[in-house]
C-alpha cells in the first residue's frame, strides 16, 4: 500500500503538468499559426499579427511585441511543463498571461459566464483562476520526481569522494 501512495504522490505533479502543458501548447500553437495545414513562416507572422490586432482592440500596447511574448510564453511554457524542464519558470509565465487575461478580457464579465445579446455567451474568469491555481501548485511543489529537471540534476551531481581514514 505504501508503494501505491508513493507512486501516486510522484505521479500527481506529472498529471498536473501534462494537462496544463497540453492546454497551453495548444493555445500557443494557435497564436503562432502552427495549426494551419499550410504552416510556414508567413502563416506564423499572419497569426501573430492577427493576435496583435486583438490586443490593440483591448488597449494593450505595444501589441506586436506582447503578441509574440504571449504566444511564445504559452507555447514554450506549456512545453516546459510537459517536459518538466524549467517547469516553475513556465508556470510563472503562464500565471502572468492569465492575470492579464483576467484584467483585460474576463474581469469585467465576472466569475462565471454571462449571456450576451443575440444568444451568445461570454466566458468569465473562472477558468483563468483554475489555471492560475494549477500553475501556482507547480511553482510551490516543483515539477515532481518524474521530470526532465530531476533527470538532468542527477547527471550534474558528482559522486562524493570516499573519505580516507588515517594511514
Amino acid at each position: 500500500m505504501a508503494d501505491v501512495k508513493s507512486l501516486a504522490r510522484d505521479a500527481a505533479p506529472l498529471v498536473l503538468r501534462l494537462a496544463l502543458g497540453a492546454v497551453f501548447v495548444f493555445h500557443g500553437s494557435q497564436k503562432l499559426g502552427l495549426q494551419d495545414p499550410a504552416r510556414s513562416w508567413d502563416t506564423t507572422i499572419a497569426a501573430v499579427e492577427n493576435f496583435a490586432a486583438h490586443l490593440t482592440n483591448l488597449g494593450i500596447e505595444p501589441a506586436g511585441a506582447l503578441a509574440w511574448a504571449t504566444a511564445l510564453t504559452e507555447f514554450l511554457g506549456g512545453a516546459f511543463l510537459i517536459l518538466g524542464f524549467l517547469a516553475r519558470l513556465g508556470a510563472i509565465g503562464l500565471m502572468c498571461v492569465m492575470a492579464v487575461a483576467i484584467q483585460k478580457v474576463h474581469g469585467s464579465i465576472g466569475f462565471g459566464p454571462q449571456q450576451v445579446e443575440g444568444g451568445g455567451v461570454q466566458p468569465g474568469y473562472e477558468f483563468n483562476v483554475v489555471i492560475i491555481a494549477a500553475a501556482l501548485a507547480i511553482v510551490l511543489l516543483g515539477p515532481g520526481p518524474i521530470a526532465l529537471d530531476r533527470a538532468l540534476s542527477g547527471l550534474r551531481k558528482k559522486p562524493k569522494a570516499k573519505e580516507k581514514g588515517p594511514s
